[in-house]
């Protein structure tokens, strides 16, 4: 019996002789969380995770400039299924727009708001969604996937359940928009109503 072998492997007539021991293979959190926002995002996963990259690591940075959230910021955000975002940020328009309105035809008596307010109006929406949208994206997609985690699942069915939480909703995105327009039809009919009973 030479030095390096063992007694138990000597007298185990089935092992093989002189194997490399193989380290198993370790799976880091961020190639864990990587995975698993990959099953979320879906078809788009890798441009999100470039642009994450940054924070995913720990680094200084941002998260880079979305032209989809920019050019359509209402649409964005509920195709990408951040429904509360999408509410809040129609519920804000909402607001201005009648704000805008109480302000130009009810206080200062023009026959309309001014054409290039609507338009500062929305450059400043894109600008700011643009910005900030795949900081609030990668925010959202981790509180998704933290609530999934702590539901004790087995790891398939974890990223099964992800990638059903995540991907993207086209029909919300327009059934929000049609929501908004229907809403900003009553409000502007109720104010129209007032006006002319000379209530406001």
């Amino acid at each position: 019996m030479s030095q390096t072998d063992s007694p138990s492997d000597s007298q185990n007539p089935y092992l093989p002789p002189n194997l490399p021991s193989v380290a198993p293979a370790v799976v880091t959190t961020e190639d864990s969380e990587a995975e698993q926002l990959r099953a979320f995002v879906g078809s788009k996963a890798q441009y999100y995770l470039d642009m994450w990259t940054p924070v995913l690591r720990g680094w200084s940075g941002g998260t880079g400039f979305n032209w989809g959230a920019f050019f359509f910021s209402g649409l964005w955000l509920p195709y990408r299924k951040m429904y509360t975002a999408a509410f809040i940020l129609w519920g804000i328009i909402l607001v201005e727009s009648i704000l805008e309105e109480l302000l130009f035809v009810g206080i200062l008596v023009k026959q309309e708001t001014p054409p290039g307010f609507d338009r500062i109006v929305g450059l400043v929406v894109g600008v700011v969604c643009g910005a900030y949208g795949n900081r609030w994206y990668l925010s959202h997609a981790r509180r998704i996937i933290s609530d999934i985690r702590s539901q004790g699942l087995p790891q398939d069915a974890v990223l099964r359940t992800i990638a059903e939480r995540g991907g993207t909703n086209l029909p919300a995105a327009f059934g929000i928009l049609l929501l908004y327009i229907a809403a900003i039809f009553v409000v502007f009919f109720v104010l129209e109503f007032f006006a002319k009973s000379h209530i406001i």
